[in-house]
């Protein structure tokens, strides 16, 4: 099917109605700094992802969010059970970084910025609602500030996710592994087969 676009406007079945395309048509690469392990993407340090959403596969139209992910092992998590200082130490002492400019759709990029909206309106009706408590009797002061913290956290943690674009599985002294990548990228990729 022709791409609709100005030089179509001559043609006589261009039809100015029509939906948009999108080529779902499996990515060609060489596989030099991309594989697809499973369900997870597989990133060497450099790899510059095409111009598609990372979420649909949409094109990107040149956009890309830098973005600078971190991740430590779970087993540090254990120290959360001793003491919370300890694990967050532990945790931004241990953890490992990734760079990738991820290329995302119109779509996406409008639900990212609506969800860390609704997180920062939510977070702030938290504060607002734990300040409230402050002028409230008791029976009600307690109800006031168990949702206050439960808004406060709630829109934090909801706005954080929401915000996602890839989610790292583990990283590695330059790769790294992704949850969250559009099954059509995948499908374009070579199988990651280990250590390269």
């Amino acid at each position: 099917m022709p791409k609709a676009g100005p030089d179509n406007l001559d043609d006589p079945y261009f039809n100015p109605y029509a939906a948009p395309q999108t080529s779902t048509v499996p990515l060609k690469t060489d596989g030099s700094l991309m594989w697809a392990d499973g369900w997870k993407l597989v990133l060497l340090e450099g790899a510059v992802l095409p111009d598609n959403c990372v979420r649909c596969f949409a094109p990107a139209e040149g956009y890309r969010l830098k973005r600078n992910f971190s991740w430590h092992h779970p087993a540090i998590a254990i120290a959360i059970l001793f003491s919370l200082p300890i694990y967050i130490i532990l945790a931004l002492v241990m953890r490992k970084r990734f760079r990738v400019d991820v290329p995302l759709c119109l779509r996406h990029r409008s639900r990212r910025v609506r969800g860390i909206a609704i997180g920062w309106v939510v977070a702030l009706l938290g504060v607002a609602m734990l300040v409230l408590c402050a002028t409230l009797s008791d029976p009600y002061s307690m109800i006031c500030l168990f949702g206050g913290i439960a808004m406060l956290l709630g829109g934090l943690i909801g706005g954080a996710i929401m915000a996602q674009t890839l989610t790292p599985t583990k990283i590695e002294t330059g790769r790294a592994w992704f949850k969250g990548a559009s099954p059509d990228l995948l499908a374009g990729l070579p199988d990651w087969a280990g250590s390269r």
